[in-house]
């Protein structure tokens, strides 16, 4: 039976409760990996650091976390870079390995917390254990810059078996100059982290900056799919002590559920209730930006590259924000609360790109490289979360048999780089809409054979922060393609087509089920893009007519919002800081 912690209700101000960690049972070469990425790399100055403890000591070489062939933490039973039967800091470059000799201390001991700590300061290398400087050296050349993946817990001989909490990489920084305590509360984020993991006993995907994600190898019955409760890597409740503050003004704590043997029951949900429901915007409904990109100018036939934005509060036309590098049209868009991404599309009728391009949503400017698509794709969609950005189908020419795609792909939009295979539709489709809430992308309608006749009225979804196929979700009220969606963090919304309609239906996204009416605009929409936060959706569309706008939490007609002040942004993308996959 589940204890439910009446202290958390009770009292008032701030209390404590202990961190987590993530267990490792040495098989299969069990660790957990986040993509190469230029923060995770050796600089002048830097610092990673994390707690260890291990149920048996190896007697081989066994990584604890870092960069094969690049640098790592390491216990070194061989001397690999170091002194044998200690722990070791080493860094690789391009031909020798310079590693940290020991001044003290012997093997490690089962079943104890260990607290490491690798400080590049300069040319100078330093190792802490438990606070207390363990050894040093000096690394005068440069550090080799491999392509290989961040590791946590990675062998090269299997070999770890135990425990990790707080793993934190900290760039362009020496936090530890000096002999020090080691931490006792959980760690936070500082200036210059760009990673902070497996410090929550509840999800071993964690990663506080929400820069990464982390993806668990091994031997794992679903991998790569990140799923708790996997084996052999899982939450624990074994923790080094660590403390963390929970300020219980914000909401009780249950620990499990609670069940009652009589007629009525209760199953309580686990964590506070802003770890349940977290403010992953960051941006009020009055502030939330939206921005529209990209289109089709008819004459001559090629792409707009201009970018607008509106604050989505107020009633006014557009205002210039900067130009995507090139004009594009058929183009699809995803957002976090910072950055928002633009990918795919038409520079003109004989030539597509793959290229994704980003800007920084609260600031202006012109848009930057992010990377590239696996597939070119045009009329493609995105949606997104607060981390995770999805492009959705589309079509390819060069693609056989049919042109029109099935495929997702995934990036992470703090990041830049090149996309990863997230799974598929469950039809191939294009010119189709996108919506999300914090955990799910949903999928609305578009057309199988790249015709209005082959327009469908199907929806599916997918769970953003896993990979995987799409799942059935319902149907909207009618079939739709070129159309226009959008959302809050509860109801999705859908409007427009081609040809023109005037409708709006939405549905609940926690829901499986059919699209309900929900009003009409005031004009035939098509060739939609939109823009939403928590309580707005303002639409546009490929006519000379105005923005319009609803009021998502309720149903009703649209209402007049203002114009853009550049191009019309027909077939572009609306991407915002406010969107419903932010919370």
């Amino acid at each position: 039976m589940a204890k439910l912690r009446v202290d958390k209700i009770a009292s008032v101000g701030v209390s404590t409760e202990t961190t987590g960690s993530v267990f490792f049972d040495s098989s299969n070469n069990n660790h957990l990996a986040i993509q190469d990425h230029p923060d995770l790399e050796i600089h002048t100055n830097c610092t990673f650091e994390c707690f260890i403890n291990f149920d048996s000591v190896p007697t081989s070489q066994t990584f604890f976390l870092g960069k094969t062939d690049s640098f790592w933490i390491a216990y070194d039973s061989t001397a690999v870079g170091g002194t044998a039967d200690r722990f070791t800091f080493a860094i690789f470059d391009g031909s020798s390995w310079t590693g940290t000799t020991s001044s003290f201390g012997s093997a490690p001991t089962a079943g104890r917390w260990y607290h490491l700590a690798a400080v590049k300061e300069g040319t100078s290398m330093k190792l802490y254990v438990d606070g207390k400087l363990y050894g040093s050296n000096t690394f005068s050349g440069t550090p080799d810059d491999t392509t290989n993946n961040f590791n946590v817990l990675w062998g090269s001989n299997n070999t770890f078996d135990g425990y990790v909490s707080n793993v934190r990489f900290i760039k362009d920084r020496a936090f530890y100059t000096s002999d020090f305590a080691a931490p006792t509360r959980e760690l936070e984020v500082v200036d210059g982290t760009v990673l902070l993991c497996c410090y929550d006993g509840e999800n071993i995907f964690a990663d506080k900056t929400g820069n990464h994600i982390i993806r668990a190898v091994g031997d794992r019955t679903s991998s790569p799919t990140p799923t708790a409760t996997d084996s052999p890597i899982g939450i624990t409740t074994e923790n080094p002590g660590l403390i963390r503050d929970v300020d219980n003004t914000f909401g009780p704590t249950f620990q499990g559920g609670a069940a009652y043997a009589s007629q009525n029951w209760l199953t309580l949900p686990k964590g506070t209730t802003t770890e349940r429901m977290p403010d992953f915007g960051a941006v009020d409904a009055a502030s939330a930006r939206g921005l529209f990109g990209g289109g089709f100018l008819a004459s001559p036939v090629f792409g707009s590259n201009h970018i607008d934005y509106i604050t989505i509060s107020t009633l006014s036309n557009s205002q210039d924000f900067g130009d995507l590098f090139t004009g594009t049209y058929n183009i699809a868009a995803v957002s976090s609360r910072t950055r928002g991404v633009w990918a795919g599309g038409q520079e003109s009728p004989s030539v597509l790109t793959n290229a994704m391009q980003y800007v920084t949503i609260s600031s202006t400017g012109d848009a930057a490289d992010f990377g590239d698509l696996d597939l070119i794709r045009q009329n493609s969609t995105g949606a997104s979360n607060s981390t995770r950005g999805l492009w959705m189908g589309g079509n390819n020419p060069g693609t056989t048999p049919n042109s029109v795609l099935n495929a997702i792909e995934m990036i992470t939009i703090q990041s830049t780089g090149n996309t990863q295979d997230f799974g598929d539709l469950t039809e191939a489709v294009q010119a189709q809409r996108s919506c999300a809430s914090p955990t799910r992308a949903l999928r609305f309608g578009g057309s199988t054979s790249g015709a209005s006749g082959g327009r469908v009225q199907t929806i599916d979804y997918v769970t953003i922060s896993t990979t995987g196929n799409a799942v059935a979700f319902g149907d909207l009220e009618a079939a739709a393609w070129f159309h226009g969606a959008c959302s809050n963090s509860t109801r999705g919304i859908n409007f427009g087509n081609n040809p023109a309609t005037n409708v709006i239906d939405f549905v609940t996204l926690a829901t499986l089920g059919n699209a309900q009416d929900f009003g009409f605009l005031s004009e035939t929409f098509t060739n939609c893009s939109a823009v939403s936060s928590s309580t707005r959706a303002v639409m546009a569309d490929a006519q000379a007519v105005p923005m319009e706008f609803i009021t998502i939490a309720t149903t009703g007609n649209s209402q007049d919002f203002g114009s853009f002040t550049n191009d019309i942004h027909n077939i572009g993308a609306g991407c915002g800081n406010g969107h419903g996959g932010l919370g």
